[in-house]
């Protein structure tokens, strides 16, 4: 509910009860307060400007509460005749349900960015509809040989095993139309033409209205786990084959492949004792081997993590399901929690009858101390981002002020006291007053920039052919006079930011109308392309065109390559569709001709 509160000469007269209740007095005690009482003492002498100026824009501002109690709002205030006078209505709209929102997101954001890119375990993101990677984090990298840039334009069935790919893409496509899971065990053929075994487990994100935009998968590498049953199956076939050559290899090459490997490896009974252990897995956790060799799985887990592993153990007994991986802690010797990557499988015998478990065990401490770290680091982010957005919003509103007062005098002396000044002494009015109003264009956009760095992203499908068309209606009403033909190619959609993308594609075609002003019939095209498996738009015009050795520094915040004289401008807009693309993860780049025209490209 809206607040409302009249006032009038600075002091309150009338008030609605939602406007008492959010500050949290009687209207008795409200009627005759100076207005500037309802606001913390810092923001007074801001306040009582707007209010002796008779600003009428909205704004976002802080409350005061009778308990003392701060609070943000946003403010509209406006003046209307009331009982033969003019008095100041002003609606007051409690944000703080918004500010926690808008907080909580900034920081789930940041946090879930560092916890992607720190993860233990592979992290990869894909197109719903193509498999195509969109995002894949270090380890991802590590473990198939690649770079990000690299993967970036494969699908994941391209680093799949060939043997492994079929009927995978239809396992995909199943979990996408929400027909089934994806949870594998398979091959991946790194670059160097190693095999990598993983454990895949793949999620779907959809947007609000049940659309697919994205998967989500994590990849653990189990390769040593995988090495350990292959070792142990030949083992087996040695010892039936009563093999006393082909047994004694198989044990030498099972103990010096599961004594070298380089995470901790375990053979675990049923009943949760360790039967073998290796070296790594006793230096994790600092105990000498007979120590493990004497005790249980469920002995040295930590408490609170006791019931879920044995859920897991239960799950994959009854045959749910016929593996698992998790991550838990261990109580090392000397007392301390250890975080560990588990993977597990259950080895059965030619019957079908279970054996013993197969762990692999990964040390994961480090990353989720540096995960606490990055979370706490986020929330203070989010804090300091809030305390910025509000420093921005007043000293842009403390600047106003003076700049409509700068505009709004200049302007009487033109208008009254014309007869007065000379010719010269009006040009230097006129440049004063354009001055001014550069200036408050200046600061505008650099609050859309600042706003830009600092919104939290609300991805979904976004249809960029129709944000564009309604960008291209809003130019064409603007100047309708002008002859440009604009090309809008059909059916172009992404993953991103509604609010955001349509901030760049605003300025990027609001660019392009603007530098083909100065032609008689211009031609402006926004259409995409494909180079490899990456999409990539753009927006391309036959207007003035720029010199490609600047092409770096149109992006920079007041880099311009044009004079006011020649096209109006801030030299913000560009550096403002910089910071939305790399927020999206993707590129920007531009190429152009001098009198030729100009195209920008980026990806998403």
């Amino acid at each position: 509910m809206e607040g409302i509160v009249l006032s009038q000469e600075g002091k309150v007269f009338d008030a609605n009860r939602s406007f008492t209740r959010m500050y949290g007095y009687e209207l008795e005690e409200l009627v005759g307060m100076e207005v500037v009482e309802l606001v913390p003492p810092e923001m007074r002498e801001m306040v009582a400007r707007r209010i002796s100026a008779r600003h009428a824009e909205p704004y976002e501002s802080k409350g005061l509460k009778k308990d003392g109690t701060v609070f943000p709002v946003e403010v509209r205030p406006r003046r209307i005749p009331y009982e033969g006078r003019q008095v100041r209505v002003t609606s007051v709209l409690d944000l703080t349900e918004r500010k926690l929102s808008e907080e909580a997101l900034r920081a789930s954001e940041a946090e879930y960015r560092a916890i992607f890119e720190l993860a233990g375990v592979g992290k990869a993101q894909s197109d719903p509809q193509t498999g195509r990677l969109v995002r894949v984090n270090p380890k991802f990298c590590e473990i198939t040989g690649y770079s990000a840039e690299e993967l970036l334009g494969m699908t994941f069935l391209e680093i799949t095993h060939p043997d492994d790919r079929e009927g995978d893409f239809d396992r995909f496509r199943r979990m996408v139309r929400g027909e089934g899971d994806y949870s594998v065990e398979k091959r991946y053929i790194r670059k160097d033409g190693q095999v990598a075994w993983v454990s895949v487990n793949a999620t779907v994100v959809r947007d609000e209205g049940g659309r697919p935009v994205r998967t989500a998968s994590t990849i653990q590498d189990i390769t040593e786990r995988k090495r350990a049953e292959e070792d142990l199956r030949g083992l087996r076939d040695a010892e039936r084959a009563s093999n006393e050559e082909a047994l004694r290899e198989a044990q030498e090459r099972f103990r010096s492949a599961f004594d070298n490997a380089p995470i901790g490896v375990a053979i675990v009974g049923l009943d949760g004792r360790f039967l073998q252990v290796n070296r790594s897995l006793c230096e994790i956790l600092g105990y000498p081997e007979e120590r493990l060799l004497a005790t249980t799985f469920q002995e040295i887990t930590h408490p609170d993590d006791v019931e879920a592993s044995m859920e897991h153990v239960r799950r994959v007994m009854s045959d749910e399901i016929g593996r698992y991986s998790l991550e838990k802690r261990y109580i090392a010797a000397d007392g301390r929690p250890v975080w560990v990557s588990l993977s597990v499988s259950l080895v059965r015998d030619a019957d079908g009858d279970p054996l013993y478990f197969v762990d692999q065990i990964q040390d994961i401490t480090e990353r989720k101390r540096a995960e606490r770290e990055l979370a706490r680091r986020a929330e203070e982010l989010a804090h300091a981002n809030a305390e910025l957005e509000q420093f921005s919003y007043s000293v842009s509103h403390d600047l106003r002020a003076p700049l409509r007062s700068i505009d709004g005098f200049s302007q009487i002396l033109l208008e009254d006291y014309a007869e007065r000044l000379d010719e010269e002494g009006r040009a230097y009015l006129g440049r004063v007053r354009a001055a001014s109003q550069r200036m408050g264009h200046l600061m505008d956009d650099l609050l859309d920039l600042s706003r830009v760095s600092r919104r939290p992203l609300r991805t979904g499908r976004v249809d960029l052919s129709a944000l564009a068309l309604e960008i291209v209606e809003e130019l064409e009403r603007s100047q309708p006079d002008r002859e440009a033909e604009f090309v809008v190619e059909e059916g172009l959609e992404a993953e991103g930011d509604a609010r955001l993308l349509a901030v760049a594609l605003e300025n990027l075609l609001g660019n392009a109308w603007k530098f083909t002003s100065k032609r008689p019939a211009a031609k402006i095209e926004f259409g995409s392309f494909f180079e490899g498996e990456t999409r990539v738009y753009y927006v391309r015009d036959d207007g003035a065109g720029f010199d490609a050795a600047y092409a770096e520094r149109l992006f920079g915040a007041f880099q311009r390559l044009h004079t006011d004289d020649d096209f109006e401008g801030t030299g913000i807009g560009l550096a403002t569709v910089q910071r939305v693309i790399h927020r999206h993860g993707g590129r920007l780049w531009a190429e152009g001709e001098v009198g030729r025209g100009a195209t920008f490209y980026f990806t998403l």
